[in-house]
């Protein structure tokens, strides 16, 4: 419990976001055996994005939190050079590194957005070959 609670703790913008029935929730699923050694398998690779071979044919939006201790702007611009393609980073105020459980409201909105914002261009062409 103490692991997981330093890392909620030090990786938001509010150390405090996190409610102790949460934090007991995460504690119960990653205490299965396997669990938590596949939650810090993303950590154990290069960067995580790698949009290279999509040539720019996907919409990307990249999220980040603007206290986030592990995402860098800089190297997600990086990122979106390579993609070529529609591709855009949007910054979640008052978000850290758990945006999902930090800031749900302004994720979902950003999601919702950016969905709309592609659907016309996609639509009756995910699903043809």
């Amino acid at each position: 419990e103490a692991y997981l609670r330093h890392f909620f703790r030090a990786w938001s913008h509010d150390p405090d976001m996190l409610h102790a029935s949460d934090l007991a929730v995460y504690v119960r699923a990653l205490s299965a055996p396997g669990a938590l050694r596949a939650s810090l398998a993303p950590f154990r690779i290069p960067p995580p994005i790698s949009p290279v071979g999509v040539n720019g044919q996907i919409p990307l939006l990249l999220l980040m939190g603007e206290s986030d201790p592990r995402l860098d702007r800089d190297a997600l611009e990086a990122v979106l050079a390579q993609h070529g393609g529609p591709a855009a980073i949007q910054t979640i105020p008052r978000g850290g590194y758990w945006l999902p459980e930090e800031r749900p409201d302004p994720v979902a909105a950003a999601l919702l957005t950016f969905f709309a914002s592609v659907q016309e261009g996609w639509e009756g062409k995910l699903l043809s070959r």
